[in-house]
């Protein structure tokens, strides 16, 4: 999800599931480009914060939240 700023800048706002199901949710100051739902990308930045929320199969999810310098999309 990305969103225009009233400075001009484009944030994004991450949210990729590995193999394993870990949740991470990265925040990125520039556009993600032609990165689109089911691509496979690797983020590099630094994690901010652990936290958690309910999922929508009742339990709880675990999650960190990384400041993202960079992203691609990986094949």
């Amino acid at each position: 999800m990305e969103e225009e700023l009233d400075e001009g800048i484009t944030l994004a706002e991450i949210h990729i599931v590995d193999d394993n199901d870990n949740s991470i949710i990265g925040f990125y100051a520039h556009t993600t480009g032609d990165i689109l739902q089911d691509d496979y990308v690797t983020m590099r930045g630094v994690p901010t914060t652990f936290y958690s929320f309910e999922n929508v199969g009742g339990g709880t999810t675990n999650s960190v939240l990384i400041g993202v310098s960079t992203i691609e999309k990986t094949e």
